[in-house]
């Protein structure tokens, strides 16, 4: 099974090993389905693969479906993907609200009062989700113990000055681990990251308030070949370059690479002068950390877009110190 994701920065339903399910009462509907683009899903059989469930069960209930399903950790056909000790690229969805659809962009049966069937959109039938609460994406380790891992897998954050995200203990190429503590003294929180680059590669830690790419206060970091570090504070407004802030409120302490590992810690203020710009922590103000790799950098400071799909955060990051008896504003 062919699909090069590797031209261009794939869509989140972009060659995914799906499982799909419907129930009514205690009858239900559950295939083995590939998704290659953004068409419908077909089941393995349609690309050359088979049913690679073991068991799968599904009931309906005051309202709500569940699916529960078994299959095989090591896939064994191009059309199914092996579950690892890894971070995973993971999406869910679920079908549209008989009589009350939603469809961007629009399709011609919308505001139409001659469709051939208005009601296009059947119940349990396998059609386009629909936006909004519909669909989701998140990246997820399914093996991560939740005693050792309480940020990545326990739905609220631990209510302390200090935490860590990730994991970088090899030289696997996808390794990252981001570390943070707030200082009540100085008023900065520090921030620590470590990654996997080669040599030409930048990183990047996302702040925001969802899990889209837009309105995400972002600082970029690398070490140069001459071995001296780069941090910028940048500010991503869509699904394009985020561009450099007009004042950084970020500071560089140090930066390091050694065997692919690079290494930066730099400081910043909970809260800053440019609220629009960067992203306001404090005990309330949770952000999603986001996180990035090159693309590549030049010497005049320019990046080229990430390589790959950003990780982010399965829920948001509290830093709740970072909220002291007075205002701390960068400045």
């Amino acid at each position: 099974m062919e699909c090069d994701i590797f031209l261009a920065i794939p869509h989140a339903m972009d060659c995914t090993d799906m499982i799909i399910g419907s129930a009514r009462g205690m009858r239900s509907r559950i295939g083995d389905y590939y998704s290659r683009d953004r068409s419908t899903p077909l089941h393995d059989e349609a690309y050359g693969g088979t049913e690679s469930l073991t068991a799968a069960v599904g009931f309906e209930e005051d309202g709500y479906t569940t699916i529960l399903f078994r299959k095989k950790l090591q896939a064994a056909e191009s059309v199914d993907f092996s579950i690892t000790n890894s971070f995973m690229h993971v999406i869910w969805a679920r079908g549209q609200d008989a009589g009350n659809y939603v469809h961007v962009p629009p399709t011609g049966i919308d505001g139409s009062t001659t469709a051939s069937d208005p009601n296009y959109y059947k119940v349990d039938e396998l059609k386009y989700h629909g936006h909004a609460s519909h669909r989701g994406v998140r990246t997820l380790n399914f093996m991560l113990d939740t005693e050792t891992d309480p940020v990545m897998t326990t739905p609220a954050p631990p209510l302390t000055c200090e935490g860590t995200w990730g994991n970088c203990n090899t030289e696997d190429s996808n390794c990252y681990l981001v570390r943070w503590s707030y200082n009540d003294s100085t008023g900065l929180i520090t921030f620590t990251v470590r990654v996997y680059l080669e040599n030409n590669q930048w990183a990047a830690l996302g702040f925001s308030r969802n899990t889209q790419m837009a309105a995400t206060d972002v600082v970029v970091g690398y070490v140069r070949p001459d071995g001296k570090g780069v941090l910028q504070d940048r500010y991503a407004e869509g699904k394009f370059m985020p561009s450099l802030d007009s004042s950084s409120d970020v500071n560089l302490v140090s930066s390091s690479r050694q065997n692919k590992i690079t290494t930066f810690e730099f400081t910043r203020p909970p809260r800053t002068a440019d609220t629009s710009h960067d992203f306001q922590f404090s005990s309330t103000n949770c952000a999603y950390f986001f996180y990035a790799k090159g693309g590549t950098f030049t010497n005049n400071g320019d990046i080229t877009r990430h390589d790959q799909t950003p990780i982010i955060s399965q829920e948001r990051i509290c830093i709740p110190c970072a909220v002291p008896s007075k205002s701390y504003i960068h400045g």
